[in-house]
């Protein structure tokens, strides 16, 4: 019963630490971020990750917790929940880059966003590579 606590005690801290530790660095670099954009262009910014933030749901699809539950079940293979929730993610993907283009065309953005949102849009290309943290 010891040995179980105290792994759940160092489970917990580990992920505690690593949550703090990872606000005070968000912090910092979005401190310098925003010394080093200046105001206009820390706005931008903010606009394109907000304008991304939206399409964030249809891109994850609620994958990460059926993940979850899915393997715990047991049901079916690790490999074939994992790769099918891939597929499902790299499909979700392109429909919210589709929806992105098609949001910001009838938003009537200047190419500048436009252009910020489809360089950022491409970092979620890789979200079904995050699959592999459920595993």
């Amino acid at each position: 019963m010891n040995l179980i606590n105290s792994n759940i005690f160092k489970n917990l801290s580990f992920l505690f630490s690593q949550n703090i530790l990872r606000m005070i660095v968000g912090l910092f670099v979005g401190i310098w971020l925003a010394r080093y954009l200046g105001r206009e262009s820390y706005g931008v910014f903010n606009f394109v990750l907000s304008f991304l933030f939206i399409f964030q749901p249809i891109i994850n699809f609620g994958l990460n917790e059926t993940i979850v539950r899915r393997i715990k079940q047991g049901e079916l293979s690790e490999n074939v929940i994992l790769g099918s929730a891939s597929y499902i993610q790299l499909f979700s993907t392109i429909i919210s880059w589709i929806l992105m283009i098609i949001v910001s065309v009838f938003m009537s953005l200047p190419e500048e966003i436009n252009i910020f949102i489809f360089l950022y849009s491409l970092s979620t290309a890789l979200s079904p590579l995050n699959n592999i943290e459920s595993f």
